[in-house]
């Protein structure tokens, strides 16, 4: 649970730095499915379109 807070926070502040001014953060909770959902949204700068392709690699967004 630390280690999923501290992505958590880390995205929030990732957003701050791109500028954003409004950060989100939702959980849903669907237990039909056993399934929840976080979900952050903000209205930072965003990233560009050759990193977004890439995000799911754990090593693509080094240098960003």
């Amino acid at each position: 649970m630390q280690e999923l807070s501290m992505n958590v926070l880390d995205v929030a502040e990732n957003s701050v730095a791109a500028g954003a001014t409004l950060v989100a953060i939702t959980l849903s909770i669907d237990t039909a499915a056993k399934r929840m959902t976080l979900t952050i949204t903000d209205n930072g700068k965003g990233m560009p379109p050759e990193m977004a392709a890439r995000v799911t690699d754990p090593f693509c967004c080094l240098l960003y």
